[in-house]
């Protein structure tokens, strides 16, 4: 036929780009939950260091601000933890129930969940459990994730259709799964397939690159997360061979002290620092 040629070069090419975006999503998901991973090793780490130096006696007025400050930060990842976690049980109870749950947004109606780790991992990795609301200033456990909806994709017959939760905003259905879903492909207008697969391909590929750029935010935050997680580390056992009283401190050991201080309030800070993107959240919806 006329411009079949033209028709399956697209729809192949958008074949390869869909399968890109898949891939891209998957280690998108494997990106978040290895953050959330590293965040809750720092927390440990940031825990242990203000143990020590809050036992520590005579200690600097300056140096008790700091450690208020350090707490307020850890209680600010920690309390994060605890409102999705909270939201999640009482979304798994509503379901059960048979009510109307929060986490229908998140896992699709009739559709699987992507599982539990992965929700909180993207809620830590961008901060918020609602549109244009951080999880700081949350104090409802029922606000709702939105992240992953339900959507139906035309599988080419008519009455055969799947439902599934893929990630984010990216839920509308995409690549060849929505030119299927547009019925184009029983028309005999090669040339106008062509084009809409084209269309659909560069679309995509936004995407793509979105997810990419988004994803290297997340990684530099894992590599520094990691790195003050190592430096706490080092400085806290060299620091507990010290006497727990500030003023027997040599000048060395003081400075010691102060830096595993300074560092401990960084690494608080780095526990809520989030992603943001702004071509990434138009993806939410």
């Amino acid at each position: 036929m006329f411009n079949k040629g033209q028709r399956e070069e697209a729809i192949g090419n958008l074949k390869r780009v869909q399968a890109t975006y898949e891939v891209q999503k998957q280690d998108f998901i494997k990106d978040t939950k290895r953050l959330l991973d590293k965040r809750r090793k720092l927390q440990t780490m940031i825990n242990e260091a203000w143990d020590f130096i809050n036992t520590m006696s005579n200690k600097p007025a300056v140096l008790n601000t700091e450690l208020k400050v350090i707490k307020i930060e850890a209680k600010k990842f920690c309390g994060l933890l605890k409102t999705l976690e909270l939201e999640m049980k009482i979304s798994k109870a509503s379901q059960i129930s048979g009510g109307l749950p929060a986490m229908d947004i998140v896992v699709g109606r009739g559709g699987a969940s992507i599982g539990s780790t992965a929700e909180l991992a993207i809620a830590t990795t961008f901060g918020t459990i609602s549109s244009g609301t951080t999880l700081s200033s949350v104090g409802s456990t029922h606000a709702e994730l939105p992240w992953p909806r339900s959507g139906t994709q035309d599988t080419g017959r008519e009455g055969n259709t799947t439902t599934g939760p893929p990630l984010l905003g990216l839920a509308r259905p995409t690549g060849c799964g929505a030119i299927l879903n547009a019925g184009l492909l029983r028309y005999r207008n090669n040339k106008k397939v062509a084009e809409q697969a084209t269309t659909e391909a560069a679309r995509i590929c936004r995407h793509v690159s979105i997810v990419e750029a988004t994803r290297k935010a997340i990684q530099e935050i894992i590599e520094l997360s990691t790195r003050t997680t190592d430096a706490l580390l080092g400085m806290l056992l060299k620091c507990r061979k010290f006497p727990a009283d500030y003023i027997l401190l040599t000048t060395e050991q003081k400075q010691l002290v102060e830096a595993l201080v300074n560092n401990t309030k960084a690494g608080a800070e780095l526990l809520n620092r989030v992603v943001e993107d702004k071509d990434f959240s138009e993806l939410f919806f």
